[in-house]
């Protein structure tokens, strides 16, 4: 005889053991993300995380924002980890000059005792701008860089966050450019609080052999050089970057990170480099 379907339902809950909400564990505190000064939890989250991490978007204020974060070596106190994150131009060897609104949301880079090397993040206008001589395929040696930066090194005794802005000429010595010769560097004006808009300007005047540098309405500072400089540089670019370097470190349990986060606004470039946008 066929049960009717309230008969099968009963039957059915008289062979099955529900399972009680009173079985199921109490509830605890994991992780609120906070008084960790922006590192990730390693013994809570992972081991998928970094090392490095990004983000690029236009936020809700119509500004390019860029954050970065990066993991140095835990296997030995030499050398840096570097890795620098932004937008780049699209037709770099047009570029000239670059000015920017930046204001800088954080930014920070751990030291370690250990390492002899000194760690720096920053947020930067910058770009290669010619090959002074001896071009090599594949390799950034006497590529020469200029940048307007704000800059904080992990020695600094500033306040947390405060940067200074610096501008600098630098020729790479390696490949890669991670080491350079600094050809020129100067401090423009005192330190920056967080969140402090600036007006930044880097330009190059190829025919003077100078390149300029601003903040605000402070006067232009100057560097000039003699070097050759009619080779197109082996690396070319122009960007707007967030970049860290940060301490190697394998001293047991030690932060080992640099971090950088930045709006970008209102970015003008020289006539002869503009592009229509987007319609």
């Amino acid at each position: 005889m066929q049960l009717r379907p309230a008969l099968a339902l009963a039957a059915l809950a008289a062979t099955v053991s529900l399972p009680s909400h009173a079985a199921l564990e109490t509830m605890v505190a994991y992780d609120a993300f906070v008084s960790v000064d922006g590192d990730i939890d390693r013994n809570l989250w992972g081991p998928t995380y970094g090392p490095v991490e990004q983000k690029r978007y236009i936020n809700d204020a119509g500004q390019l924002e860029l954050g970065q974060r990066v993991l140095a070596k835990n296997t030995t106190s030499t050398g840096l980890t570097a890795a620098s994150y932004g937008l780049g131009f699209y037709d770099p060897a047009k570029v000239k000059e670059i000015a920017a609104t930046v204001a800088v949301l954080g930014i920070g880079t751990e030291p370690c005792a250990a390492n002899t090397d000194t760690g720096v993040s920053m947020v930067r206008l910058a770009g290669s701008f010619f090959n002074s001589g001896g071009k090599t395929s594949g390799s950034q040696v006497n590529d020469v860089i200029a940048q307007v930066r704000f800059e904080r090194g992990a020695a600094s005794t500033a306040p947390e966050g405060y940067t200074n802005i610096v501008a600098r000429v630098d020729k790479c010595t390696a490949a890669d450019c991670s080491t350079t010769t600094q050809l020129f560097r100067q401090q423009l004006g005192t330190s920056v609080a967080p969140a402090t808009a600036v007006r930044l300007y880097l330009r190059w005047d190829q025919a003077a052999k100078t390149f300029h540098f601003r903040r605000g309405t402070d006067p232009y500072v100057t560097h000039t050089y003699t070097m050759a400089d009619t080779v197109t540089p082996s690396q070319p670019f122009k960007a707007l970057q967030v970049r860290s370097m940060v301490e190697n470190c394998a001293t047991a349990g030690a932060v080992r990170s640099g971090w950088a986060a930045a709006t970008f606004d209102t970015v003008y470039v020289n006539a002869s480099a503009d592009r229509a946008p987007t319609p």
